[in-house]
């Protein structure tokens, strides 16, 4: 359970996180909104590929690594991405949340979204949740949808336990 740091101001942390970024990815990060924007036929199986490729690469997303279904892990993954009912679903879903700010209702549609896409590919994989990488395929499409991942948690001053489950770093 996720538990925000008590007495703890984040605009130093948060200061450094986003000057870290400007000074590193931020370039790596306007070339795959760039690839996604190129790439954008939802159903088009090569530009699906690329971009599982690409993004879950240069993020070290674990796709290959964490793949315990038949067949190439890049290839299963491209393949459940661009399914008609899949890409019709993220399409639809990332142009309504798009539309308007972050809020509530906005986080809510986000995860529900990410779950479908999760189990999605996880039936392809062997049931492995590729949930980092999930999150990252759907921000460069949608920058509204955080990425999730342990350098935004270390970004707010979080790390993860042993369970996997978000605690505070200054418990």
């Amino acid at each position: 359970m996720a538990t925000a740091p008590r007495d703890h101001d984040l605009t130093v942390p948060l200061s450094r996180a986003i000057d870290a970024y400007n000074g590193g990815w931020r370039t790596v990060d306007e070339e795959l909104y760039a690839l996604c924007r190129r790439r954008n036929g939802p159903r088009d199986f090569a530009d699906a590929y690329a971009k599982v490729a690409v993004i879950g690469r240069v993020y070290a997303a674990g796709v290959a690594r964490s793949w315990n279904g038949s067949g190439d892990a890049e290839t299963e993954t491209a393949k459940v991405l661009a399914d008609a009912e899949v890409a019709e679903l993220i399409q639809d879903r990332l142009q309504r949340i798009g539309d308007h700010p972050f809020d509530r209702c906005r986080a809510r549609q986000i995860v529900e979204l990410h779950g479908h896409v999760t189990r999605a590919i996880s039936r392809r994989s062997g049931n492995v949740f590729l949930t980092s990488f999930v999150s990252k395929y759907l921000h460069f499409h949608c920058p509204i949808v955080p990425i999730y991942d342990s350098n935004a948690q270390s970004a707010v001053g979080l790390s993860s336990n042993a369970e996997g489950s978000t605690v505070s770093a200054k418990n």
